[in-house]
């Protein structure tokens, strides 16, 4: 979506200005007022309306941003503006207010909004491309996505625009990586790459993908990329002076966790090799505070101080020499595939487990399981934990995510006492769908990942989706049988069926993109076998 608008310098317009002054500053209440201000005393300005459309989108108010920007194009309309339609920049805002992965039934509208800024000369065209075709690769119209960027790249190899040739050979790398995985992308990226070395966006996939082929040795200095890509603009936790690698000696060494719950699970791994390598160094992790009661024992025993990244600001952390983000520890500890560390041993509290294991005896139709497999009326019941969405903040969300419905065929599976560990709104899906009454609902006891650890211990093995509690599940060395999308994430290593991340993880993929029914045909049929 393009910026605040740029506005006129007349006197009756000087709300208008100090509510743009606000927005350019990011003092959002202040904006707020001087808007409402503005559009009391000029309730037709177009203006007015274009920030409101604007500061409602950076609000992540989609609904009143829709409404603020069909005001805009209304008013451009009775106007006369550009063909009496509004101008190109306000149907990219249109678009970008309607493309709203939780509505899909505004995606036609949004995608007619692209369509028609493209054809009206949007300031930044490019933009536009970018966003209609995530929006065809997230319905896996892929051909289509191909078709909008063919012609940027043949205008760009008849001009010998390098940066333009990088920029478009990503974007193809992009629908090639979800259309039919790493191997058909990867030309496109090395193409991008070769045309502009100092393109970030493409340095960065190549790093994703030396990563997802297991070529940790040139994965992980490419992976510094991360920090340059778009993506990344403000996620940088500026702690001081950054760890280089060197020797550390007696000095503290902050570490951070940079990205989300699952990654600092997943990379927790590498801190015992850290304080095996530097004894003498005082560690301190920075991370959500939800993990500290699963992290705390490890933590304890590698002498590793933990600090709630919600009270870690910036600035205010004092005590340390040099800090590091997480995910750059395989780098300065030299890790390949075949030396990848175990993973990290995450627990929870006996105190815990002895809560969920009486819980789970009282309140369970199906018996309590002391050993890998209870009883219940002369046959055998796997207690198995259940997880079918993570959080549509993701940008790869709608294709990781599946609906309580596809997961049906999965009631027929014999000996199964099902758990539904899902949390957010997806957990009130159960009511609604054929496994009320034959899922046990916990997620109102699912405070945090020490309650999660403690209900997970005392379960067979947990089927979810690939969110954090596939993580979780494989540090306590739980079994897990994880349902990926075709275009999985590099660190499961598509199309592998197992993890060296995790030797009790079993993977199911798809087989073509947003095809969920042989996945779980393929899962229920693993799970009857093993009965």
């Amino acid at each position: 979506m393009n910026d605040a608008p740029a506005l006129s310098s007349s006197p009756a317009d000087a709300p208008l200005r100090a509510a743009n002054r606000a927005y350019g500053d990011k003092r959002w209440a202040d904006c707020e007022r001087l808007v409402q201000q503005a559009l009391a005393a000029q309730p037709e300005s177009v203006q007015a309306w274009r920030l409101a459309g604007a500061l409602a989108f950076q609000g992540n108010r989609p609904a009143q941003a829709q409404a603020a920007f069909e005001k805009v194009l209304a008013l451009a309309a009775a106007l006369g503006g550009e063909s009496g339609e509004g101008g190109a920049d306000d149907w990219f805002n249109l678009g970008s207010a309607l493309d709203q992965p939780r509505r899909p039934d505004l995606s036609e509208r949004a995608e007619q909004a692209y369509r028609k800024a493209l054809a009206l000369g949007a300031t930044d065209r490019e933009a536009v491309l970018r966003q209609l075709a995530g929006m065809l690769r997230a319905q896996y119209r892929f051909a289509e996505a191909r078709m909008l960027w063919q012609p940027e790249l043949d205008i760009a190899l008849a001009t010998g625009d390098s940066a333009a040739q990088a920029r478009v050979y990503t974007a193809l790398g992009a629908v090639a990586l979800e259309e039919s995985r790493w191997p058909a992308a990867r030309p496109l990226v090395e193409a991008a790459c070769e045309a502009d070395p100092a393109y970030a966006e493409s340095q960065f996939s190549r790093a994703l993908g030396l990563l997802a082929e297991g070529d940790f040795e040139a994965g992980w200095p490419a992976h510094e990329w991360r920090w340059k890509v778009s993506q990344a603009q403000g996620s940088w936790r500026d702690y001081g002076t950054p760890w280089a690698g060197d020797e550390l000696g007696e000095r503290i060494l902050l570490v951070w966790a940079e990205q989300g719950l699952g990654d600092a699970m997943q990379f927790a791994r590498f801190l015992p090799p850290l304080r095996a390598a530097y004894p003498q160094a005082g560690l301190l992790l920075v991370c959500r505070r939800a993990l500290h009661p699963v992290l705390a024992g490890m933590a304890a025993r590698e002498r590793i101080a933990l600090m709630p990244a919600e009270d870690a600001v910036p600035g205010r952390v004092q005590g340390h020499d040099v800090h590091v983000p997480l995910l750059s520890l395989p780098l300065h500890l030299g890790c390949r595939l075949e030396q990848l560390p175990p993973p990290a041993p995450l627990a929870a509290s006996q105190e815990r487990i002895d809560v969920w294991h009486e819980r789970m005896t009282r309140f369970c139709f199906a018996s309590m399981p002391r050993t890998a497999r209870g009883t219940v009326r002369g046959r055998a019941v796997r207690q198995l934990g259940l997880v079918w969405s993570g959080s549509d903040a993701q940008t790869m969300a709608q294709r990781r995510n599946m609906s309580l419905a596809d997961l049906e065929p999965l009631l027929s599976v014999r000996g199964v006492q099902w758990h539904s560990l899902q949390l957010g709104p997806a957990a009130a899906d159960i009511a609604t769908s054929a496994w009320q009454g034959c899922i046990v609902d916990w997620s109102h006891h699912l405070t945090d990942f020490g309650e999660t650890a403690a209900l997970m211990s005392c379960l067979d093995g947990v089927v979810s989706v690939d969110t954090a509690c596939v993580h979780l599940a494989g540090s306590l060395g739980r079994p897990a049988w994880m349902l990926s999308r075709f275009d999985a994430c590099w660190r499961w290593m598509a199309p592998r069926e197992d993890s060296p991340w995790y030797p009790g993880l079993r993977i199911f993929s798809q087989n073509t993109p947003g095809e969920w029914a042989g996945v779980v045909r393929a899962l229920g049929g693993h799970l009857n076998a093993a009965a």
